[in-house]
Order: structure tokens, then C-alpha cells, then sequence
């Protein structure tokens, strides 16, 4: 087999263009000296080596010690000819570095894409799962302290100005539910027309009046704050709040700076406004308000009656209700809940004393549209 290439025979910067015969053990080369007659060099091909340099466009194999002789092929020429020729022989060494000289943009980028897709992964799923796990860390005692310095940051930071009123009624309301729970509820009444509540680490719970003037029974209170409570008590406001801020909140853990933690908490506490919860965690607070009224006693339809007040799918504002599973679906399964679930009997005095607070929490609802 031939091949056209250019020789340099190592004394002189001439170049000269040679027929190249490619042979199982040497390579001949065939050209025209400066005096005109023909030479013929042969070069071993175990002693063939790819230079360190290559003119544009051009393979350069280099032969023997120096001075060397050198044979420049075209580079499909070569990647067509000789390659195939040696595979498996002295020339595969060189056909590596080839590839790797000739292919290394592109295997420095594949490298970056694929660096960039694990810094992705791990942002989308390391840090949420490392924010979890800081959430863990922090006592409940050190979570009731964050939540009274995030609560008077959000009411003041929203500008949310509190019924108060109404937020004694509702707290005496919910202390005669009597739900036994890991941190103290401490509800808030504020007014504003958006349809909207949320819960604060630590025990905290802010409703809004217009979501409390939708209701027609006490049971869909009772409901709410039950829900509410279950994401104070599982953690779901806190863990969200610290995914949202995952970044700085895990480095501060790191580095045993709970201190740092709490500030960067504290600095976006105006997103509990808005926190979006998985439908998970939605139903697992659910699922709670459901076996939370009926062990006190109060009927679990009021979880179903509350949803009922919510406003409907593509009606929403930029609330935290508005970022809940859509209400068909928590609907359908509150209600195959509640026909599984045992209703404990309430005492007659706790029946009638929670109608007494809903008359008054009513009573000043109705104040409040006149």
C-alpha cells in the first residue's frame, strides 16, 4: 500500500514530496533528491514515533535519533492509511496520542458537562437533603426561640397589623380543643384580604381574616389549626425554610455556626408567607387534622368543610394555600379518611364550650363586615 507524504531527510529544511509504501515491518520512502535522482529511505516501524509537534492540518511522524527524520501525512490520510495499517504494532502509542491531541477540546468538555451535571444533582438533591438533616440538629427549645424572633420579623416585615380580638377568641378556642402537642400553639389573627394561613417554627400560626370569615362552623377551624399544627410539629415549615436558603443554612452547619444558621433563617422569614409544601407533606398534615379532631372528640368533616372554603383550582392568589396539592384531591382523600377513622365521644361541657368561643369568634366576624 502507498500513501503521498512529505520527507525531511534530518540534514536539510528541504521538503520533498515522497510516495510512501507501508509494508508489515518498515515504511519505504521514495523521493527526489535536489540533484534530481531518486532516493530511498526505510524506517523500522518499531523505531516510528508521532512527534511532539504537527503543522496545521498534518500528522508528523518522527524517525531515529537526532537528527531525526521526519514524514508528514496529511491527517486523514494518515488516520485512513497508516493507522490501520500498524494497529496493534508500535504505531498504536502514537494513534493514542493522536486522539487524545486531536479529541482533547472535546474531552474537556464532556469532563465540564458532566461536572456540571453532578454540581446540579448535587444542589437539587444533596442540599435539600443536607438542609433536612441541619433541621434535625436544632433542639426544639433552640426552634421556639427561632420561631419568636421569625414571627415578630414576618409581622412586622409583611406589615400584617393583628385582630385582637379575634386572635384572643381563636387561642382560647384552640386550648379548649385541647390537643396535646410538642410546642406550644400560639395563634394570630390578621387582617387582610388575601385567603391565606401558615405555620411558624416553633409554634406560631397566622391566619389571615379573610380565610376565617369564609367559615360557617367551628369544626372547619378546628380543622385548619389541626393541619397547621401538624407542620409545626413535623418540622415541614422549618425543613422548607431551610431548603429555601439550603445553601447558606448548610454551610453555617459545617462549620458549627448555628448562630449563622439562625440569621440566614431569620433573614428570609418573609417566605413563610408563601412556603410550598409537597403533596406529601399536604397530606401527611391532612391526615393529621383528620385524627386529631376525631380524638377530641370533633367531627373529622371538618377537615372536608374547611377544604371546602378554600378557593378553587386556578383561583388562587401567591398564598401558601395556593401552592397545596389541588383541593379535588385533598378532598377525595380526607373523606376516604374519615370513613376509616374512630370518633372518640367529647364531653357535652367541651361541646358546648367550643359553640360559645365559634359564637363569639363568629360574633366578630360579623362585626368586622359592618
Amino acid at each position: 500500500m502507498s500513501v503521498q507524504a512529505t520527507f525531511f531527510d534530518g540534514t536539510l529544511p528541504e521538503a520533498h514530496p515522497a510516495e510512501i509504501y507501508l509494508d508489515d515491518e518498515v515504511i519505504r520512502i521514495t523521493y527526489a533528491s535536489a540533484d534530481g535522482f531518486p532516493h530511498t529511505d526505510t524506517w523500522l516501524v518499531k523505531k516510528t514515533r508521532l512527534a511532539d509537534w504537527h503543522p496545521a492540518g498534518k500528522t508528523r511522524l518522527q524517525y531515529g535519533s537526532f537528527p531525526h527524520q521526519y514524514l508528514d501525512f496529511a491527517t486523514a490520510d494518515y488516520q485512513a492509511a497508516v493507522l490501520p495499517r500498524y494497529a496493534g504494532r508500535p504505531l498504536t502509542q502514537v494513534s493514542k496520542r493522536l486522539w487524545v491531541q486531536e479529541r482533547g477540546f472535546l474531552t474537556v468538555l464532556l469532563i465540564t458537562a458532566l461536572l456540571i451535571a453532578l454540581a446540579w444533582g448535587l444542589y437539587v438533591y444533596g442540599l435539600p437533603a443536607l438542609a433536612d438533616r441541619a433541621v434535625e440538629l436544632i433542639p426544639p427549645a433552640q426552634e421556639q426561640k427561632l420561631g419568636e424572633v421569625l414571627y415578630k420579623q414576618v409581622i412586622s416585615e409583611e406589615r400584617l397589623p393583628v385582630d385582637p380580638a379575634r386572635t384572643q377568641w381563636v387561642n382560647a378556642y384552640w386550648q379548649a380543643v385541647g390537643l396535646p402537642t410538642r410546642f406550644p400553639g400560639q395563634i394570630t389573627v390578621v387582617k387582610h384580604n388575601e385567603i391565606n394561613a401558615f405555620a411558624i417554627p416553633g409554634g406560631h400560626i397566622v391566619v389571615y381574616d379573610s380565610l376565617l370569615n369564609r367559615m360557617s362552623r367551628h369544626e372547619q377551624l378546628a380543622a385548619l389549626l389541626a393541619h397547621e399544627t401538624a407542620h409545626i410539629e413535623y418540622r415541614h415549615s422549618l425543613q422548607q425554610l431551610t431548603r429555601s436558603v439550603a445553601s447558606y443554612a448548610v454551610l453555617s452547619l459545617l462549620f458549627g455556626d448555628v448562630t449563622g444558621l439562625m440569621a440566614v433563617l431569620i433573614d428570609n422569614a418573609h417566605s413563610l408567607t408563601s412556603l410550598s409544601f409537597s403533596r406529601d407533606k399536604e397530606d401527611q398534615a391532612d391526615a393529621f387534622a383528620v385524627e386529631a379532631l376525631a380524638r377530641q372528640g370533633i367531627d373529622p368533616q371538618g377537615v372536608v368543610w374547611m377544604l371546602h372554603v378554600l378557593p378553587k383550582e386556578g383561583k388562587l392568589g401567591p398564598s401558601a394555600l395556593s401552592t397545596h396539592p389541588e383541593t379535588t384531591e385533598r378532598l377525595a382523600a380526607a373523606t376516604k379518611r374519615i370513613q376509616h377513622v374512630r370518633i372518640m365521644a367529647a364531653g357535652a361541657g367541651q361541646q358546648r364550650r367550643l359553640a360559645e368561643l365559634w359564637q363569639q369568634i363568629a360574633g366578630q366576624t360579623n362585626k368586622a363586615h359592618h
